[in-house]
């Protein structure tokens, strides 16, 4: 939709943006719930694996809950699981180690557990 505005002999053509009455809910889904569900999936049977239950951990489980919504809501916990990941899956661990090859589908799904995830309008 076009508007134009006269001012001062000029002629000005603005660009305005449809909108639209479309009120359905999105939803995003929950870092603690993926989170959680990543750590859970990692065994315990060597120390870079125990390494990157506590970077988990430590940076993204146990500050979650003391963060105000402008963070827990921005990509700041999934750049720090991001982070860790690239740190310690490697392309090779994904194709032979099975937990690793989950982990990263999971990570990856943006459907996963959504319906436990965050709605927006």
């Amino acid at each position: 939709m076009e508007k134009s505005n006269t001012n001062q002999n000029e002629i000005k053509t603005e660009t305005q943006p449809e909108t639209t009455n479309d009120k359905s809910v999105k939803k995003i889904r929950n870092i603690g719930v993926v989170s959680s569900d990543l750590y859970e999936l990692i065994p315990d049977d060597n120390e870079k694996n125990k390494k990157m239950k506590y970077e988990i951990k430590k940076y993204i489980l146990d500050p979650l809950p003391f963060k105000p919504p402008e963070i827990i809501f921005s990509q700041y916990f999934w750049n720090q699981l991001q982070m860790i990941i690239n740190q310690n899956i490697t392309l090779e661990d994904y194709n032979n180690i099975e937990w690793c090859k989950t982990f990263i589908d999971i990570y990856q799904d943006p459907n996963y557990k959504i319906e436990q995830g965050h709605e927006f309008i």
